[in-house]
This record gives C-alpha cells, structure tokens and sequence, in this order.
C-alpha cells in the first residue's frame, strides 16, 4: 500500500475476524449527524460479506437472507471490540498501521480510504492526537456514543467546537468514563445539547471553561439523566431534578485558554517600499515563554505593500485565544541618484538620454515611481536633467550632460601654388569652426584657425607642399566652448610649378619636352588643331617628354601641359602651360 499524508481526525481500528488488510472507499462522507460507532458499523458489516470463511461458516447456519443478515449484524458487533482509538493528523499511513480516516473539517468531496486490522480487547482509550485543532461539523450530535466500553478520553481540547449548533448525544451512554475536560469547548454558536451526557452513571467530573456558554441552548431535555456520579465545584452533587442546561452547575471550572489580547508585539520597525508584501519579524511572549507562529497564533496583515500605514493582526490558536493588533509604517524607498551620462549630438530635438533606476533589483517605471524633467535639452551646450521620487519612493538628484554640435562634413580644398582653400558644409546653431594641421614632423595634430564662415584660406605656403587638414564646430555657451566632432583628415597639397614646353618636329610627327618639375607625380600633355579651344589629352606620362605620331605634314597643332602630384588618391594639378604651335613637317 502506498504511503499517503493526512490532515484529517484518523481512527485506528482493530477489528476481530476479519483476516486480512482490507480497503475501501467511501465518496462524499462527513460525520454530520452520525457516530463513530454508526458510520463504521456498515462497512465493517460489508467487509465480512466478502469474508470467504465468515460466509461459510454464516451459509451453513442459515438459509434465508434475513437470517445472514441478522448473523452479519450480530457477528459486527461481536468484533467491533478494538483494544484503542485514535484521533490523529498530519500522520504517515502504511502498511503496518491502518486507519479510518475522516476529514472533520470538510463537507465531503474528497475521498476517504478505510484499512481496517485484527483488533483484539474492547475499546477502552480514545486519544485525539492531531497537531492541529480539528473542526468539528455544525451537526455533532452522536459523536462519541455508542462507545460505551470507553473509560478515558484524551485530548478532547483538539477539537475546535466554535462552529457546533447541535450536540445533542455526543457522549451519551459512555457508561465507564469518569472525565470529560471540555474546557476548550467554545458553545456561542451551540442550540441543542439535548441528551449531550444521558446514562454516563460513572461521569464524576465534567471541566468547563468561561467559554463554554449555553445561553443560546433552547433545547436541554435530559442533558445531564443519569449522570448519578457527577459532582461539581463547592460540593455540588447531582440532582435529578436538574438534568437539562440547569445541570451546568455540575461543571468544574478549568480555563484552558490564554488570552493574547492584551500582549505587546515587539520587534515591530518602520520599513521600506520594497515591491513585495512585508512582513514584519515579531516576538509574543506570555508569562515568559516565547510563542510560536502557526503554533499558537496566526499573523495576518493588511496594506503592507504600499507606503502608508500597515495593519497587523495577532490571532491566538490551539491553546490561545484573542486578537491583538498593532500597526507599522511603509516609508518610501529612496531612489538612487542618476548615474553619470555620455556626450549626445545636436539632432534640432529635445535630447532625453534613457536612464533606468533600479530599487532592490527592481526596475522603476516613469511617470509612476519617478518623474524626469530636462532643462537646455535641445541646443548644443551644457543640458540638465532631473529625477523626482513619486508614488512609493522619494529622493531627488540632477546631472548634467553635454550636447555637442552635429559634427562638420564636406571638406575639401582648393589650391594654388602658394594658397590652399578649405571648405565645408554650414553647421545649424554654432559659434565657429576650429582648423587643426597634422604636423607630420611631429606626428600630431596641432590647433591652426578659427573663423565663423564655412571656408578658410591658407596662404603663403610653399609650392608644392603637402598639408593635411581637418575641422571641428563648436557652440560658446557661458564662455565654454562645445565641439562637435572633427571632420575626417583631409590631406591636399599645393600647385607644383608650371611647366615650359618646346616643340620640334620631324616625318608627321611633333615631340614636345619640359624640365623636370620638383614633387610632380606626372604630366598631361592636351593637343588641339586650335589655338583657344578643342583641348584633348594625348598622354599622362611621368617622363619629361611626349613624342605624338601620325599627324599630317603641313598642318599646325598646339600643345599644352601640366603637372599633378597625387595626394591621398586625390590628382592636384598645376596650371597649364602656355599654349605652343608647330607646323608638322
């Protein structure tokens, strides 16, 4: 058999005859209404149905139906004998003890499984052992009688009676008990105690406790006949003109409960927003000795959550009883301040750098845990933003951030022999530019020039010469200046000098020659059958001469050339030469 767990009023049954672990289950089943004695009786009568040597024996006695049915019966009653009964929760089941399980405290959809053993003397002790207190149906008429072997009962202060209206016959004809402690009984709710103590002749002490009330009992009728043996407090002896609710004064006073009302929670701090419902580390202490939660009370709180004030509720269990209850504040959490930010470029828009806050791992939302508000977020320069704690944080801080120009493009150049012309496109919303030079001795860029126009000229450079440039915007904002960022390096160089041609000719063919030009790269060399027009390139070359072939004698060309030095895959020419013509030959 599988082991199982319950949290149900369990009885250990011994039941004689019947040989082996039997099982069964009952659908749908509460107490409300019967005994212990009735609700098991059925099926212990359907167990020996199945009994193979119980039947045998029960056929060769009887011939009719009504005579089986009869030995069954009396046969159930013969074995209903078991040596204890326990009321037990939060138990193992196994195979080497058998229970009848009963949940007490449900209406019944849940299944309950019966395992039934061999019993052996009559019932004398029924302990109520649970862990927790059981709750008892609204109907608990008849629970105990019927088990009128017994002489002690144990742990009837598990039961939880606060729902009870009927106990009418709860423990009558319990003939041999002397004790009853009911000092946990609470009877506010209870309306019919008729016959709840009939026939117990043997009851000597009946312990009760202030809450046990009968002012709503409208129906006592002989709740107390019988009962010869019982004596109360001050000497009080049974009077059998007093059986119904006047025989509470039968009842010996045992308070049971500890009333927790008046107790202080210490322990008790303020404490922050945290997203997660708090709970608060409390200690109770009751003359003394420490209290345990879900022992002896239960904690429940309200509005703890949010900042504001939060609720908690002390409530006594088991052997206490009362509720004390106290309040403690939510402060709001303190938001952290804004991180440090990077650089943002002009874009003609507010600027809202993204920022996220985070309060013990948890991360915030705007406009519902803080409020951000910006200052100078559009223009170049020097731009504020700042966060508000709102709702459930509180806490503020500021940070600055820059907002650099759109960095400038477009460079490029024109040259002389002597200039060179920088240019580039317009920046909205600066101040001026900034020229740097690389300084290729000393392998840096260096500061040069500032204008406000989007061009700058370089003079008196030195023909021929090779310069590298780049250029940058900035915005003056309170005497800072805010740069943009720089143009790539722009390398160009100046006009080499202008060549010299000499023409000779000879056979339908014109040679053209010039000197060597310092820092050329190459020459061009155009030819036209016209003086001021009809230019075409008839040859690049690095050499310092051009022959041109297959022309036609007599006839007149002009040519021209020029140089160009290459600088960063870019051709600088220098300025053409003056135009010479010859006849061809």
């Amino acid at each position: 058999m599988k082991k199982k767990n319950y949290l149900v009023l369990s009885l250990i049954v011994f039941l004689l005859g019947i040989s082996k672990v039997s099982a069964y289950t009952y659908s749908k089943w509460n107490l409300e209404g019967e005994s212990i004695y009735d609700k098991l009786m059925p099926y212990v009568e359907y167990e020996l149905t199945n009994d193979i040597n119980v039947m045998s024996y029960i056929n060769s006695q009887c011939s009719s139906n009504e005579c089986k049915q009869e030995k069954i019966h009396e046969k159930a009653e013969n074995i209903f004998k078991p040596s204890k009964i326990s009321f037990i929760s939060n138990e193992e089941v196994d195979e080497d003890n058998y229970y009848l399980s009963i949940d007490l405290s449900k209406t019944g959809d849940d299944d309950v499984v019966v395992y039934l053993k061999k019993p052996s003397d009559k019932i004398t002790e029924l302990e109520i052992a649970s862990k927790n207190r059981i709750s008892l149906n609204t109907n608990s008429s008849d629970l105990f009688s019927g088990l009128s072997t017994l002489n002690t009962i144990n742990g009837l202060t598990r039961l939880d009676t606060k729902e009870v209206t009927n106990m009418s016959g709860m423990f009558k004809n319990l003939s041999n008990i002397e004790t009853l402690d009911l000092s946990s009984f609470i009877t506010d709710k209870v309306t019919n105690t008729t016959e709840m103590f009939l026939n117990d002749n043997n009851l000597e002490r009946i312990e009760t406790s202030s809450l046990f009330n009968l002012d709503n009992v409208t129906n006592s009728l002989d709740m107390f006949k019988n009962c010869t043996s019982l004596q109360g407090e001050n000497n009080t002896t049974y009077d059998e003109n007093k059986t119904d609710k006047e025989g509470s004064i039968y009842f010996t006073h045992k308070e049971y409960y500890k009333d927790i009302s008046d107790l202080d929670l210490n322990g008790l701090i303020n404490a922050s927003y945290t997203g997660n419902p708090i709970k608060p580390d409390i200690t109770i202490t009751y003359n003394g000795e420490k209290l345990k939660e879900n022992k002896d009370y239960e904690v429940s709180l309200k509005n703890n959550i949010n900042v504001g004030t939060a609720t908690i509720n002390v409530t006594g269990i088991n052997e206490y009883i009362g509720t004390t209850s106290t309040s403690f504040k939510i402060k709001q959490a303190t938001i952290s301040s804004i991180p440090n930010l990077n650089e943002y470029t002009y874009t003609g828009s507010a600027i809202k750098p993204s920022i996220k806050f985070y309060v013990n791992g948890k991360q915030l939302v705007e406009n519902r845990d803080y409020i951000l508000t910006y200052n100078n977020n559009i223009n170049p320069g020097l731009a504020t933003v700042s966060v508000r704690g709102i709702g459930n944080y509180t806490g503020s801080s500021s940070k600055n951030f820059i907002i650099k120009p759109s960095g400038s493009k477009g460079l490029k150049a024109t040259q002389t022999q002597s200039s060179i012309r920088l240019s580039w496109n317009k920046n909205n919303g600066v101040t001026g530019y900034e020229i740097h030079e690389f300084n290729y001795k000393k392998q840096k860029w260096e500061y040069k020039y500032t204008t406000t126009n989007t061009s700058y000229t370089i003079n008196k450079l030195t023909v021929a010469t090779i310069h590298r440039y780049k250029v940058r915007p900035y915005k003056t904002v309170n005497g800072t200046k805010y740069y943009g960022n720089f143009t790539l390096g722009f390398s160009t160089s100046t006009k080499t000098k202008t060549p010299s041609v000499k023409l000779t000719s000879k056979k339908k063919k014109v040679t053209v020659k010039w000197k060597k030009i310092t820092n050329a790269t190459g020459y061009e060399v155009y030819m036209s059958t016209k003086k001021n027009k009809g230019y075409k390139r008839v040859k690049i070359t690095t050499a310092k001469s051009y022959t041109k072939t297959k022309l036609k004698r007599g006839k007149t060309y002009y040519f021209k050339a020029r140089t160009y030095r290459t600088v960063g895959g870019i051709r600088i020419y220098g300025y053409y030469s003056s135009v010479k013509k010859i006849k061809v030959k």
